[in-house]
């Protein structure tokens, strides 16, 4: 665990988020961010602090097995069969492991989105948006890749 002291715009670091595409948008955020010191700040890296990159990230994974659902099932059923649907490989597979969590889960609806791609109705458009964020995820994470030095160097800023 990495800690910075005295630095309130340390909070926008990439290193703090977790997804691709939400460091991608730390990092042009801090590209306009003036420093700012602030005594008595006490700020700690870790890629899983963000908590409202989670609720998005929940919120959408959320939303796509309930759209799955009520593909083959009326919507009132669906809300509720979702919510129990996603806990379940969470408490019986993977119990603590957040990495292997998300994997799981990504997979799982993968799986889901693939299979319903095929379908000639509303369904494949949602199953399609699925793959979308999926890709542009992985082209924020080349840029990131791309942007390397000049995240160590944005980090070295705030004292890490």
């Amino acid at each position: 665990m990495r800690i910075v002291q005295d630095r309130e715009d340390a909070r926008g670091l990439p290193a703090r988020f977790h997804f691709a595409i939400f460091k991608l948008a730390a990092f042009v955020r801090m590209k306009f961010v003036t420093p700012r010191e602030r005594r008595g700040v006490l700020i700690v890296i870790d890629r899983d602090q963000s908590a409202v990159e989670h609720y998005i990230i929940s919120a959408w994974i959320t939303a796509l097995v309930i759209c799955f659902l009520s593909a083959v099932m009326p919507v009132i059923l669906a809300i509720p069969l979702a919510t129990i649907i996603i806990q379940i490989p969470l408490f019986t597979i993977c119990r603590s492991n957040i990495d292997t969590n998300s994997w799981l889960m990504f997979t799982l609806v993968g799986i889901a989105a693939a299979y319903l791609l095929h379908r000639h109705t509303w369904i494949r458009f949602v199953a399609l948006s699925y793959f979308l964020i999926i890709a542009i995820n992985l082209l924020a994470a080349a840029i990131m890749m791309l942007l390397h030095s000049d995240v160590r160097e944005m980090e070295a800023r705030c004292g890490l």
